[in-house]
């Protein structure tokens, strides 16, 4: 009997790469109107190198982009870059379709919902909060938890804990899958892959779940679209 579900944010409830790609590509515009001299294809391709070595969630992004490319920050251009990217950020981050209505049947099942997160607390419950979705959520475990990323137990561990659930009456839900997928298998967890959070990234170089990487261990299902995971839950609770 399935009493809770476990959501991971970004790809999975978010469509964060779609937003990191308008807001990246806006920024690079913006440095490039004050004076940034290289190919817009070199710059966009930079940054992606940059996520590769402090991870999508590091700060600082554009003063280390500056740094590499002048080899000094360039405070006027990392202006423009920051002050674009915040305006970007805000129109165009959004839930996937049926989200809302998703969780809201969801509820109407009694189930605890929780959120596990690789993400910060405060990026964590900024996203949560600019998307209304905050009050959906009975727990929200963000890295600053546990200070451990998935795949690791432990912030599988405190979320169930938390909620008062047990892992085999439990369900994951995200589109990484080693962190998400086989992090939560190895719990005892049923685990649903947010097929539909990979079709927008727009990167490999950030984590193994954006198709490059194969893995011997297969999802137990397969969310073509979010609404999906209300027909899981109805055909295992039946």
């Amino acid at each position: 009997m399935i009493q809770g579900v476990i959501f991971d944010v970004d790809n999975t409830l978010i469509d964060f790469m779609r937003m990191r790609k308008i807001s990246v590509s806006e920024a690079i515009d913006a440095m490039l109107d004050v004076g940034l001299d290289m190919n817009r294809k070199k710059a966009f391709d930079m940054i992606h190198e940059l996520f590769a070595e402090i991870g999508i969630e590091g700060r600082d992004l554009f003063q280390k982009f500056s740094k590499k490319a002048l080899g000094k920050v360039d405070h006027r251009m990392v202006a423009a870059a920051v002050i674009t990217h915040r305006k970007i950020w805000g129109g165009f981050l959004h839930t996937y379709p049926g989200v809302i209505n998703s969780l809201i049947e969801l509820r109407k099942r009694d189930l605890k919902l929780c959120i596990v997160s690789d993400a910060t607390r405060f990026h964590v419950f900024e996203r949560l909060y600019a998307m209304r979705i905050l009050d959906f959520f009975d727990v929200v475990v963000s890295y600053d938890d546990t200070k451990n990323y998935k795949p690791s137990r432990r912030p599988f561990v405190h979320a169930l804990r938390k909620a008062r659930l047990n892992a085999e009456n439990t369900i994951m839900v995200g589109d990484w899958m080693k962190g998400d997928i086989i992090g939560a298998q190895k719990m005892g967890m049923k685990a649903c892959l947010a097929k539909y959070g990979q079709l927008n990234s727009y990167t490999t170089s950030m984590s193994d779940a954006y198709h490059k990487k194969k893995y011997k261990a297969k999802p137990d299902y397969v969310l073509k679209q979010f609404s999906d995971i209300i027909k899981v839950v109805d055909t295992l609770n039946k």
